[in-house]
């Protein structure tokens, strides 16, 4: 069950070769964000900034540098909900995401795009973060 206290951290897949990929997974990030705040969270989603600054301002698009603006607001949440849309075992950011969640105790629970959409957010199951997850080792490991 989702915690109503602090704010969770929205995490999913959104980079791809395939520029139609990245806009379904943005859109399905929005709906998600602006489901969890019409349900009364508080939510950051980072994708939802990032892109924006990326397309518009032309700030760096390397996933080192948004590691090192994402991973500072993870640090702070107090829970990861994690959008399990096609592709995100495969996702290199959600990967340094739920290993430094783990990490820092912070709680991560993975739901479905129908799932999430239909509200039904009590039948999140927490997932194992599997092994792949070791890879994501070049970052500062302090919580403060």
């Amino acid at each position: 069950m989702l915690q109503n206290n602090g704010f969770i951290y929205l995490a999913g897949p959104y980079t791809s070769p395939d520029p139609t990929i990245q806009d379904k997974r943005f859109i399905k990030l929005v709906h998600v964000t602006s489901k969890l705040m019409m349900m009364g969270y508080t939510v950051v989603t980072p994708v939802l900034s990032g892109v924006p600054l990326s397309l518009l301002d032309k700030v760096e698009n390397s996933h080192e540098f948004w590691m090192q603006q994402d991973l500072p607001v993870l640090n702070k949440a107090n829970e990861m909900l994690i959008l399990a849309l096609p592709g995100w075992q495969d996702s290199t950011g959600l990967c340094a995401e739920m290993y430094y969640a783990r990490l820092w105790d912070i709680p991560y629970q993975c739901i479905s795009y129908k799932d999430a959409m239909k509200g039904k957010f009590n039948a999140i199951r927490t997932q194992p973060i599997p092994d792949w997850y070791k890879n994501c080792t070049d970052l500062p490991t302090a919580r403060g």
